[in-house]
Protein backbone atom coordinates (compact mmCIF):
# COMPACT_ATOMS: atom_id res chain seq x y z
CA UNK A 1 0.00 0.00 0.00
CA UNK A 2 1.21 3.62 -0.61
CA UNK A 3 0.90 6.49 1.94
CA UNK A 4 -0.27 8.69 -0.60
CA UNK A 5 -3.85 9.44 -0.99
CA UNK A 6 -4.31 8.24 3.00
CA UNK A 7 -6.93 10.81 4.59
CA UNK A 8 -9.05 10.21 7.53
CA UNK A 9 -13.10 10.48 7.49
CA UNK A 10 -14.15 11.88 11.16
CA UNK A 11 -16.66 10.14 13.14
CA UNK A 12 -17.90 9.63 16.46
CA UNK A 13 -15.09 8.34 19.12
CA UNK A 14 -15.38 5.79 21.48
CA UNK A 15 -13.46 7.89 24.44
CA UNK A 16 -15.06 8.21 27.81
CA UNK A 17 -15.62 5.61 30.38
CA UNK A 18 -15.26 1.75 30.22
CA UNK A 19 -18.88 -0.02 29.73
CA UNK A 20 -19.70 -0.85 33.40
CA UNK A 21 -20.41 -3.77 35.07
CA UNK A 22 -16.88 -5.24 34.36
CA UNK A 23 -14.20 -5.47 36.92
CA UNK A 24 -11.10 -3.66 35.43
CA UNK A 25 -8.84 -7.13 35.60
CA UNK A 26 -11.71 -9.51 34.08
CA UNK A 27 -9.34 -10.61 31.89
CA UNK A 28 -6.27 -10.47 33.64
CA UNK A 29 -6.55 -14.09 35.40
CA UNK A 30 -6.73 -16.72 31.87
CA UNK A 31 -6.49 -20.03 32.49
CA UNK A 32 -3.27 -21.63 30.72
CA UNK A 33 -3.74 -23.92 27.82
CA UNK A 34 -2.19 -26.80 30.42
CA UNK A 35 -5.10 -25.99 33.10
CA UNK A 36 -7.10 -28.97 32.93
CA UNK A 37 -10.59 -28.72 34.52
CA UNK A 38 -14.49 -28.50 33.85
CA UNK A 39 -14.75 -25.74 31.79
CA UNK A 40 -10.96 -24.26 31.49
CA UNK A 41 -9.83 -23.43 28.35
CA UNK A 42 -9.94 -25.71 25.95
CA UNK A 43 -6.12 -26.58 24.67
CA UNK A 44 -6.18 -25.74 20.73
CA UNK A 45 -2.90 -26.38 18.31
CA UNK A 46 -2.28 -24.42 15.36
CA UNK A 47 -2.88 -25.23 12.05
CA UNK A 48 0.39 -24.74 10.48
CA UNK A 49 3.08 -27.12 11.80
CA UNK A 50 5.32 -25.68 14.65
CA UNK A 51 8.06 -23.45 13.85
CA UNK A 52 10.45 -20.81 15.28
CA UNK A 53 9.32 -17.64 14.77
CA UNK A 54 12.72 -16.48 12.62
CA UNK A 55 11.90 -16.72 9.20
CA UNK A 56 8.30 -16.07 8.92
CA UNK A 57 8.04 -13.97 11.47
CA UNK A 58 10.35 -11.77 9.31
CA UNK A 59 7.92 -12.54 5.83
CA UNK A 60 5.27 -10.95 8.03
CA UNK A 61 6.83 -8.41 9.67
CA UNK A 62 8.24 -6.98 6.11
CA UNK A 63 4.93 -7.54 4.34
CA UNK A 64 2.56 -5.73 6.84
CA UNK A 65 4.74 -3.59 9.14
CA UNK A 66 3.50 -0.30 7.91
CA UNK A 67 -0.35 -1.36 7.77
CA UNK A 68 -0.18 -2.70 11.74
CA UNK A 69 1.20 0.61 12.77
CA UNK A 70 -1.29 2.80 11.14
CA UNK A 71 -3.98 0.09 12.43
CA UNK A 72 -3.21 -0.34 16.09
CA UNK A 73 -2.20 3.46 16.34
CA UNK A 74 -5.80 4.18 15.47
CA UNK A 75 -6.67 1.73 17.95
CA UNK A 76 -4.39 2.60 21.03
CA UNK A 77 -6.28 6.14 20.27
CA UNK A 78 -9.40 5.14 19.90
CA UNK A 79 -10.12 3.35 22.92
CA UNK A 80 -10.26 4.73 26.41
CA UNK A 81 -6.89 5.21 28.78
CA UNK A 82 -6.67 2.32 30.98
CA UNK A 83 -9.08 -0.16 28.71
CA UNK A 84 -8.52 -3.63 28.25
CA UNK A 85 -8.48 -5.10 24.32
CA UNK A 86 -9.00 -8.73 23.20
CA UNK A 87 -6.89 -8.81 19.94
CA UNK A 88 -8.12 -11.47 17.76
CA UNK A 89 -4.44 -12.38 15.42
CA UNK A 90 -2.03 -10.62 17.80
CA UNK A 91 0.40 -12.10 15.51
CA UNK A 92 4.38 -11.32 16.18
CA UNK A 93 3.38 -8.00 17.77
CA UNK A 94 5.63 -5.82 14.98
CA UNK A 95 3.33 -2.67 16.19
CA UNK A 96 4.81 -2.56 19.35
CA UNK A 97 7.88 -1.68 17.84
CA UNK A 98 6.54 1.66 17.12
CA UNK A 99 3.77 2.09 19.49
CA UNK A 100 5.19 0.71 22.79
CA UNK A 101 5.69 4.24 24.28
CA UNK A 102 2.07 5.04 23.25
CA UNK A 103 0.41 1.48 24.62
CA UNK A 104 2.27 2.45 28.11
CA UNK A 105 0.93 6.32 28.03
CA UNK A 106 -2.55 5.30 27.77
CA UNK A 107 -2.08 1.89 29.49
CA UNK A 108 -3.62 0.03 27.38
CA UNK A 109 -3.95 -3.94 28.49
CA UNK A 110 -3.67 -6.17 25.04
CA UNK A 111 -4.81 -9.88 25.70
CA UNK A 112 -3.54 -10.90 22.39
CA UNK A 113 -4.47 -14.41 20.70
CA UNK A 114 -2.97 -16.09 17.61
CA UNK A 115 -2.89 -19.62 16.33
CA UNK A 116 0.66 -19.36 14.99
CA UNK A 117 3.31 -20.16 18.14
CA UNK A 118 6.25 -19.37 15.78
CA UNK A 119 4.82 -15.74 15.34
CA UNK A 120 3.34 -15.57 19.04
CA UNK A 121 7.55 -16.51 20.20
CA UNK A 122 8.56 -13.16 18.05
CA UNK A 123 5.82 -11.26 20.40
CA UNK A 124 7.17 -12.48 23.38
CA UNK A 125 10.45 -11.23 22.65
CA UNK A 126 9.24 -7.89 21.83
CA UNK A 127 7.06 -7.82 24.82
CA UNK A 128 10.16 -8.35 26.86
CA UNK A 129 12.58 -6.04 24.90
CA UNK A 130 9.70 -3.26 25.41
CA UNK A 131 9.33 -3.56 28.98
CA UNK A 132 5.23 -4.58 28.62
CA UNK A 133 4.90 -7.55 30.18
CA UNK A 134 2.33 -5.89 32.68
CA UNK A 135 0.60 -4.80 29.67
CA UNK A 136 0.62 -7.46 26.83
CA UNK A 137 -0.08 -11.35 26.61
CA UNK A 138 -0.09 -13.51 24.43
CA UNK A 139 -1.86 -16.72 23.92
CA UNK A 140 -1.92 -19.97 21.48
CA UNK A 141 -5.41 -20.46 21.15
CA UNK A 142 -8.64 -19.83 19.02
CA UNK A 143 -10.67 -17.21 19.25
CA UNK A 144 -13.54 -20.00 19.04
CA UNK A 145 -12.46 -21.94 21.70
CA UNK A 146 -11.47 -19.05 23.76
CA UNK A 147 -15.53 -18.13 23.12
CA UNK A 148 -16.70 -21.31 24.25
CA UNK A 149 -14.57 -21.34 27.38
CA UNK A 150 -15.28 -19.79 30.60
CA UNK A 151 -12.91 -17.14 30.13
CA UNK A 152 -14.23 -13.46 31.37
CA UNK A 153 -14.19 -11.04 28.24
CA UNK A 154 -12.96 -7.66 28.28
CA UNK A 155 -15.35 -5.30 27.19
CA UNK A 156 -13.58 -4.63 23.45
CA UNK A 157 -12.87 -7.28 20.91
CA UNK A 158 -9.90 -6.29 18.38
CA UNK A 159 -10.06 -8.05 15.13
CA UNK A 160 -7.09 -6.64 13.50
CA UNK A 161 -7.22 -8.14 9.40
CA UNK A 162 -8.22 -11.18 10.94
CA UNK A 163 -12.11 -11.93 11.20
CA UNK A 164 -11.62 -12.59 7.36
CA UNK A 165 -9.71 -15.62 8.33
CA UNK A 166 -11.89 -16.85 10.44
CA UNK A 167 -13.48 -20.27 9.28
CA UNK A 168 -16.71 -19.65 11.20
CA UNK A 169 -17.45 -16.26 11.28
CA UNK A 170 -20.99 -16.51 12.05
CA UNK A 171 -20.61 -18.74 15.18
CA UNK A 172 -17.78 -16.12 16.67
CA UNK A 173 -20.44 -13.41 16.07
CA UNK A 174 -23.17 -15.52 17.68
CA UNK A 175 -20.83 -16.20 20.77
CA UNK A 176 -19.52 -12.63 21.23
CA UNK A 177 -23.11 -11.50 21.10
CA UNK A 178 -23.63 -14.41 23.71
CA UNK A 179 -20.63 -13.17 26.04
CA UNK A 180 -19.77 -10.14 25.49
CA UNK A 181 -20.21 -7.31 28.65
CA UNK A 182 -23.36 -4.61 28.81
CA UNK A 183 -22.11 -2.45 25.85
CA UNK A 184 -19.39 -4.47 24.88
CA UNK A 185 -17.36 -3.07 21.35
CA UNK A 186 -15.99 -5.08 18.39
CA UNK A 187 -13.49 -3.10 17.00
CA UNK A 188 -12.15 -4.41 13.70
CA UNK A 189 -9.74 -2.80 10.89
CA UNK A 190 -9.23 -4.26 8.02
CA UNK A 191 -8.96 -3.54 3.60
CA UNK A 192 -12.76 -3.86 2.37
CA UNK A 193 -13.79 -3.18 -0.97
CA UNK A 194 -16.91 -1.08 -2.15
CA UNK A 195 -17.43 -2.80 -5.17
CA UNK A 196 -17.15 -6.97 -6.42
CA UNK A 197 -14.03 -7.98 -7.57
CA UNK A 198 -13.57 -11.29 -9.01
CA UNK A 199 -10.48 -11.20 -9.71
CA UNK A 200 -9.33 -10.38 -5.95
CA UNK A 201 -11.75 -13.12 -4.92
CA UNK A 202 -10.31 -15.02 -6.85
CA UNK A 203 -6.42 -14.22 -6.33
CA UNK A 204 -6.92 -13.05 -2.06
CA UNK A 205 -7.13 -16.58 -0.85
CA UNK A 206 -4.22 -18.23 -2.66
CA UNK A 207 -1.86 -15.16 -2.16
CA UNK A 208 -0.87 -17.63 1.17
CA UNK A 209 0.98 -20.32 -1.12
CA UNK A 210 3.05 -17.39 -2.41
CA UNK A 211 3.65 -15.53 0.93
CA UNK A 212 3.10 -17.65 3.74
CA UNK A 213 1.15 -15.47 5.29
CA UNK A 214 -3.13 -15.96 4.53
CA UNK A 215 -4.89 -12.68 3.87
CA UNK A 216 -8.33 -14.45 4.09
CA UNK A 217 -11.27 -13.91 1.66
CA UNK A 218 -11.87 -10.59 -0.09
CA UNK A 219 -14.52 -8.64 1.72
CA UNK A 220 -16.64 -5.59 1.25
CA UNK A 221 -18.29 -2.83 3.12
CA UNK A 222 -22.20 -3.05 2.29
CA UNK A 223 -22.27 -6.68 3.30
CA UNK A 224 -19.43 -6.91 6.28
CA UNK A 225 -21.81 -4.23 7.84
CA UNK A 226 -25.04 -5.86 7.45
CA UNK A 227 -23.55 -9.05 8.62
CA UNK A 228 -22.27 -7.10 12.02
CA UNK A 229 -26.29 -5.80 12.53
CA UNK A 230 -27.81 -9.28 11.97
CA UNK A 231 -26.29 -10.84 15.09
CA UNK A 232 -27.20 -7.51 17.19
CA UNK A 233 -24.32 -5.15 16.46
CA UNK A 234 -24.84 -1.51 15.92
CA UNK A 235 -22.10 0.56 14.02
CA UNK A 236 -21.01 3.64 15.98
CA UNK A 237 -18.15 4.18 14.08
CA UNK A 238 -16.32 4.03 10.88
CA UNK A 239 -13.46 5.57 9.62
CA UNK A 240 -11.26 5.47 6.51
CA UNK A 241 -7.43 4.62 7.46
CA UNK A 242 -6.11 4.77 3.89
CA UNK A 243 -6.93 4.22 0.59
CA UNK A 244 -5.16 1.63 -1.61
CA UNK A 245 -7.30 1.78 -4.53
CA UNK A 246 -10.29 3.56 -6.19
CA UNK A 247 -12.12 0.59 -4.93
CA UNK A 248 -10.02 -0.41 -1.78
CA UNK A 249 -9.95 0.85 1.60
CA UNK A 250 -8.22 0.41 4.90
CA UNK A 251 -11.10 0.95 7.68
CA UNK A 252 -11.82 1.36 11.15
CA UNK A 253 -15.04 -0.04 12.35
CA UNK A 254 -16.85 0.07 15.69
CA UNK A 255 -19.83 -2.15 17.38
CA UNK A 256 -21.64 -1.78 19.84
CA UNK A 257 -23.61 -5.05 21.12
CA UNK A 258 -27.45 -3.99 21.50
CA UNK A 259 -29.40 -5.44 23.96
CA UNK A 260 -32.22 -7.22 22.85
CA UNK A 261 -35.81 -6.27 23.45
CA UNK A 262 -37.22 -8.21 26.91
Amino acid sequence: MSAAGAHLQEGRGLRGSAPEGVASGAYARTPDRSVSSPRALPPEGSPHAPVKGGVLSAIYSLLIRRVSYVQYEHLLRAVPEGARVLDVGIGNGIMLDRHAELLRQRGIHLDGIDLHEGYLEACRRRVQQHGLTDLVTCRCTGVEALLESDVPLPPYVYFSASFMLLPNPERVLQLLYERLPENGTLLFTQTLYRRQNRFIEWVKPRLKYLTTIDFGRAQYRDSFVARLERHGFRLVEEKRLERVSGNQRVYYHAFRRVPRAG
